[in-house]
């Protein structure tokens, strides 16, 4: 899964915003009961399909790029329906690798 940071990593930031709000004070509770989010995947590929964010974040590529203005977000939900042509699209608009390789197993 990518990018699912530990607890500890998410309060390093809420622990100072939106104290009050209900995602924030169960985000609070794991923290103290040292227990572990159980995330639950908004983005699925198919298991012929690899995909690592590496490469675009090596590129500095903003996540709405991919994924719509997830940062506008309270809570995270699929806005980008990945098929292929999607991807490949992209990878032509920016003259990246569009060997079949690149991103089938």
């Amino acid at each position: 899964m990518a990018g699912v940071p530990s607890v500890s990593k998410c309060m390093g930031c809420h622990s100072n915003l939106s104290i009050e709000s209900a995602p924030i004070s169960k985000l609070t509770e794991y923290f103290e009961e040292a227990k572990p989010i159980g995330w639950m995947k908004v983005y699925d590929l198919p298991d012929h399909v690899w995909f690592s964010h590496k490469r675009h974040i090596t590129r500095d590529i903003a996540c709405k790029k991919c994924h719509g203005p997830v940062d506008t977000l309270e809570v995270n939900k699929r806005l980008v329906n990945h098929k292929m042509g999607f991807c490949l699209n992209c990878h032509q608009d920016e003259e990246a690798s569009t060997d079949c390789l690149t991103c089938h197993m």
